[in-house]
């Protein structure tokens, strides 16, 4: 038997899958994907020639069967040299094999790119893994959710203008909720001169420096992405909004996705843009100083002589914000 995790792949030519979470469940196969949402499901796989059929037996609590829908795409996987572009022409005649159908329907075959990595083995190519499907079959497209208006909704404070505080506005967006983003630092661009200033005079400011500002610490620093949560959930909506923002489309394939020291700070501020004009707000220089939480549920966020309230708080000041964690730690908070 398999971990009922979402997203989970099995190679195992006969397989028994029961998947037990409250989210999408997919079991990747050759020649077979099922997708079933909030229900317990096996499936045994009983056939593999031609078209593969399967039987699914489905239950919940009361016992009673639903129904199951099976897709004909595949996922192939084509190869070409590095620095060779791979042609549809070569997709579409992998597929025509793949999907058992006639040459003549070549050109009319669908398929998306899913994912690009480097092999350096023996011969250094291109790996290239491809769903592909016939011509009156919906490829699984990814679509974002839209940004609300949410000038007049309910706010919530981010502390914090790092890639967490950014990301958390873009989902509040989603959500309905109005972002209001404190960052202690200045904005990307204002950053450039205090981080000169470091490197030409020595001088550091220490509200506004690699460390501190808006995009948080990798901003000027790096450009590369990486996550350890693969296991915990979809990233694609994060790489989707970064190609939003203006980063190369090439992040959403490949198994190294790097956006660029040069291009992040453009990426950045169209984050913020975005964020402002579906009524969030950005307050820069705006270090906290104290949070207060009130009798009535809600909390007064202190920056200087400046009160922000709000009954939802979201904490993204980063593993350099040490004296946000002292203060915590002085009022006994976890």
């Amino acid at each position: 038997s398999v971990a009922p995790i979402a997203g989970f792949s099995v190679k195992h030519p006969f397989l028994r899958t029961t998947g037990t979470r409250n989210d999408t469940l997919s079991v990747k196969q050759p020649f077979l994907r099922t997708r079933v949402n909030r229900i317990e499901t096996s499936v045994h796989q009983t056939s593999l020639r031609g078209h593969e059929m399967a039987v699914a037996i489905l239950k919940q609590n009361n016992r009673r069967k639903d129904k199951i829908r099976f897709e004909n795409m595949k996922e192939i996987e084509v190869t070409c040299k590095l620095g060779k572009e791979l042609t549809a022409d070569e997709i579409q005649t992998a597929a025509v094999k793949a999907l058992g159908v006639s040459p003549k329907m070549k050109s009319q075959l669908k398929y998306r790119i899913i994912r690009r990595s480097i092999d350096a083995r023996n011969d250094i190519l291109y790996r290239y893994r491809v769903e592909v499907g016939k011509p009156d079959e919906e490829l699984n497209e990814y679509v974002l959710e839209d940004y609300q208006n949410v000038a007049d909704a309910e706010p919530v404070i981010i502390i914090g203008a790092g890639p967490a505080g950014m990301f958390a506005a873009l989902k509040l967006l989603m959500r309905g909720f109005k972002p209001v983003i404190l960052e202690r630092g200045k904005d990307v661009h204002a950053r450039k001169f205090d981080m000169a200033k470091l490197s030409t005079e020595g001088v550091v400011n220490p509200d506004s420096n690699y460390c501190f500002g808006e995009g948080g610490a990798g901003t000027f620093s790096d450009g590369k992405l990486y996550t350890r949560s693969s296991k915990r959930g979809d990233i694609r909506e994060v790489l989707h909004q970064l190609v939003l923002f203006g980063a190369d489309p090439s992040i959403l394939i490949d198994a190294h996705p790097h956006i660029g020291s040069d291009k992040l700070p453009i990426v950045v501020e169209n984050i913020r843009k975005c964020i402002i004009e579906h009524g969030g707000e950005y307050h820069f220089d705006s270090r906290v100083t104290d949070i207060v939480k009130r009798g009535d549920g809600q909390f007064d966020i202190e920056v200087g002589t400046t009160v922000y309230t709000s009954r939802k708080v979201i904490l993204a000041t980063g593993h350099s914000a040490r004296d946000i964690y002292e203060m915590f730690d002085r009022k006994g908070w976890e």
